[in-house]
């Protein structure tokens, strides 16, 4: 469905987009070249040329002769080419059948876009897909720092025939070019897998890609000078400045004595930066010892070092700082830190100089030479916390300069100019996120923040940092979600609660249809495993997508608001989250998100039967808990009548969608009649059907000889001697192990109590789908026009009828067709699908 959908975006475009491919073959790739190719010719949608330039014959492939430079002739082709953008692939190397629609989609989306690029991943020669590569949107310092950008990438023509083209370094000099050519805002990033690399495609030649990095520099007059990172492949830029301005390092004094006394003599012994000045602030400590201190200290009326008034928070302390500074540039330092590093000023302020610059943050050591915090990912939690200082990290990503979001205010450098317009702002997080809000808002103004693990200090201020209070949480996210959930210096792949780790619940965050052409629905699945979640959730959602009428995920857990930020629903379905943890998430999710929420219950569970085997599941206060849930959702959808009635009250909303059998499901299944030496009557159901099986035990005595009992799901011990018996299993088994139980006659026996009258027809959709006739107890669930045999719970009654079914095998069967045909016509999913939308959306 979704191929249709894209079909007709494609449709709706201008024009479609002409993609030209170039790849070059050298002597020995040709088998892996027809890899490459084969994976390009399962292209959906959209379509795209191919050239190959290669000296050895390929099979089935027309190449041009490379005529002695290979990427020569390979550029001057795709120059030539009447093609909108311009891409190359190595032998060996694959793309997804989606590649180059979900590229053509992202650029359609971005016309200031002249240059793109995605997430990677290895193919190994097993055809596994592994060591996924999920990288941050368009990052200038991580660029030239390593070429992360990988080797899927499509350059807009233009700019393409301006360039020297493509090389053995791929696309590293087209993606600098682009951002010369037009900012940060000139290159796009898909953040899905569209690529995926073989084990034999080599990394850049280091002096290619070195050549490059000064080439651009020097293109963008630049003074640096290029050495090599801490990590093979990876560049150290020292940027060439001719003076080092004054620098205010401003500390907030706190407890204990003796660490803020170690900061200070580390700064003064190990600082080879000489220009600056110490500005100190008691935030309340009790210490006579501090106080004694701070007073000596402030007798020296020493131009380098002053101690402010006492301060209450650090927006107190930063205006004070501002009054009182020398230069054009703050470092807030924790009393915590310890410098152990001499040129630990001097490599923050290379970045601080720089033009594009806002905020710079070194790398923290803990006291056992571990990361304490190497910026912020999602804003949330410090990378690589606890990783020894010389781990590569992500892809290298520990070890070389890069931009964040964020990074730590123990020790931050900020220009005095942008932290006044910060300080002006009227709404600002609490100190708790001073860093996180101070670096966002100068992020939106332009500037970058860097971070750089050339400047290491020592942080022994303990593991963990203080509690995250509720308040100043939501205040963060109240200001920044978007920007939190959508880390331009992470990806939505890995997760928002394990720093670089891959997103468990990636599938949720993928986007299939990012220009949004229809709804998207994440539903929130209480009864996983059951016929419930079944019937109630996945299965309209199943149909739903299959007709394209919704985009519909299904997950089993509640996300904080940067998770529910990130799949940014239209519409949230809760099935039976009445857990106070659920009544939490969806409460604090509620602040956040303007989707349209659902609340799902299909059992009158305020009203369970004695003998209900569920009965102890739900606690005594379950109808507060209701009562709380549906007050925090739009609308309340039951599956009858009677229960919508009985929730009257909990909210002001409340639709009837009643359950219906799926055909995808059920549609393709025939069971055989007549299988058994005796006819084969039957019952199926969970262990909650106690009470109602009870009338049963009877029945199946008396006829024990007359039948052939079938029993799946349940039975009473007391029956099993009398029984044909058949375990639970899975629900996706379900209606294939029904089918297969080849029923001549089925019985649904219910008790008469408020429970079963707000039941649904659903046992009576499931056996008159496969053909199976009914008796059934005369019960409102069970009343209308279904043509099936209604009694009451009496005994006599019940025998005489089923030996009136089974005595006559062909009237038998001719009552399960017409109920199947009854089914058919009335009770198909796929046919009542304009009623699921209704109620699930707004």
């Amino acid at each position: 469905m979704h191929d249709m959908i894209h079909q007709k975006r494609i449709t709706s475009w201008p024009r479609e987009l002409r993609i030209h491919i170039g790849m070059v073959v050298f002597p020995g790739e040709e088998e892996s070249a027809c890899s490459s190719i084969n994976s390009l010719s399962n292209q959906r949608n959209l379509r795209f040329e191919l050239t190959v330039i290669s000296d050895a014959y390929i099979p089935g492939i027309s190449a041009l002769s490379s005529q002695g430079s290979p990427f020569g002739m390979l550029n001057q082709t795709l120059k030539r080419a009447n093609a909108d953008w311009v891409g190359m692939i190595h032998p060996g190397d694959q793309v997804p059948q989606h590649a180059f629609l979900f590229l053509a989609e992202a650029i359609h989306s971005h016309p200031e876009w002249r240059f793109v690029y995605s997430d990677e991943d290895i193919v190994n020669p097993e055809g596994e897909f592994i060591e996924p590569h999920f990288k941050p949107d368009f990052n200038l310092d991580l660029l030239r720092s390593t070429p992360y950008i990988g080797n899927l990438a499509l350059v807009r023509a233009d700019l393409f025939k301006e360039s020297e083209g493509f090389d053995t370094a791929g696309a590293y000099d087209l993606a600098f070019r682009a951002y010369e050519a037009g900012g940060e805002a000139c290159i796009g990033h898909v953040q899905e897998i569209l690529y995926h690399r073989s084990p034999k495609t080599e990394n850049y030649p280091e002096g290619k890609t070195r050549s490059i990095l000064e080439a651009h520099l020097s293109r963008c007059r630049i003074s640096a000078r290029v050495e090599p990172g801490l990590i093979p492949g990876t560049f150290k830029i020292r940027y060439l400045h001719d003076s080092k301005p004054p620098v205010s390092i401003v500390i907030p004094v706190r407890e204990p004595f003796p660490q803020l006394q170690a900061c200070l003599e580390s700064i003064v012994e190990k600082t080879v930066y000489t220009n600056y000045q110490i500005l100190l602030s008691d935030m309340g400590c009790p210490s006579p010892e501090i106080r004694a201190y701070l007073g000596s200290l402030a007798s020296l009326d020493s131009p380098k070092l002053k101690v402010l008034p006492p301060s209450s928070g650090l927006e107190e302390l930063l205006e004070q700082a501002l009054g009182n500074s020398h230069g054009d540039y703050l470092l807030l330092l924790d009393s915590h830190t310890v410098i152990i590093q001499p040129t630990w000023l001097d490599m923050m302020m290379e970045h601080g100089m720089r033009p594009e610059v806002g905020i710079v943050g070194a790398r923290l050591l803990d006291p056992r030479g571990r990361i304490y915090s190497a910026g912020i990912v999602a804003c949330s939690s410090p990378a690589f916390r606890g990783e020894p200082m010389n781990h590569p990290g992500y892809f290298g990503r520990l070890q070389v300069d890069q931009n964040y979001s964020a990074v730590s205010k123990k020790c931050l450098l900020v220009k005095k100019n942008l932290l006044e317009g910060w300080l002006s702002e009227k709404e600002k997080c609490p100190d708790a996120f001073f860093d996180i809000d101070l670096c966002l808002s100068i992020r939106k103004e332009g500037c970058l923040t860097v971070w750089t693990p050339f400047s290491s200090v020592l942080y022994n201020g303990g593991d963990s940092e203080p509690s995250m209070l509720e308040e100043e949480r939501n205040l963060l996210w109240k200001k920044w979600l978007p920007q939190i959930a959508n880390d331009p210096a992470y990806n939505r792949n890995l997760s928002v609660e394990h720093c670089f780790g891959e997103e468990k619940h990636a599938e949720l965050f993928l986007n299939p249809l990012p220009w949004r052409p229809i709804p998207r629905m994440l539903a929130v699945i209480g009864d996983s495993k059951g016929g419930s979640g079944e019937y109630r959730v996945k299965a309209p959602l199943r149909a739903l997508n299959n007709a394209g009428r919704i985009e519909g995920l299904e997950c089993f857990v509640h996300h904080i608001p940067v998770g529910m930020e990130r799949i940014k629903p239209d519409a949230v379905l809760l099935q039976y989250q009445i857990e106070e943890a659920h009544i939490q998430a969806t409460e604090l999710n509620r602040k956040y998100s303007d989707a349209f929420y659902v609340f799902e219950i299909d059992d009158l569970v305020t009203n369970l039967s004695a003998r209900n085997a569920n009965k102890v599941l739900f606690p005594p206060d379950t109808i507060k808990r209701l009562r709380k849930i549906a007050s925090l959702v739009d609308r309340m959808v039951v599956s009858t009548e009677p229960l919508a009635a009985a929730y009257k009250g909990f909210c002001n909303d409340i639709r009837v969608a009643p359950n219906c059998i799926e055909r995808a499901k059920w549609g393709h299944l025939e069971p055989e009649r007549r299988k058994g030496n005796l006819p084969r009557v039957g019952w199926a159901g969970s262990t909650s059907h106690g009470g109602d099986l009870a009338f049963a035990v009877d029945l199946v005595k008396a006829l024990a000889g007359e039948v052939e009992w079938v029993f799946f799901g349940m039975c009473p011990d007391e029956l099993r001697p009398y029984v044909e018996y058949h375990e639970p299993v899975p629900i996706g088994e379900y209606p294939v192990k029904l089918a297969s139980l080849n029923l001549d006659l089925a019985i649904a026996p219910l008790e008469i109590h408020a429970f079963n009258e707000a039941k649904s027809h659903l046992k009576l959709l499931e056996y008159g789908i496969l053909g199976y006739p009914v008796i059934c107890t005369d019960i409102t669930p069970y009343q209308g026009g279904y043509p099936v045999t209604r009694l009451k719970n009496r005994f006599q009654e019940w025998v005489k009828a089923i030996r009136e079914h089974v005595a006559d095998p062909d009237e038998c069967s001719r009552r399960g067709d017409i109920l199947r045909d009854y089914v058919r016509q009335h009770w198909i999913l796929e046919d009542n699908l304009d009623l699921w939308s209704k109620v699930w959306l707004p």
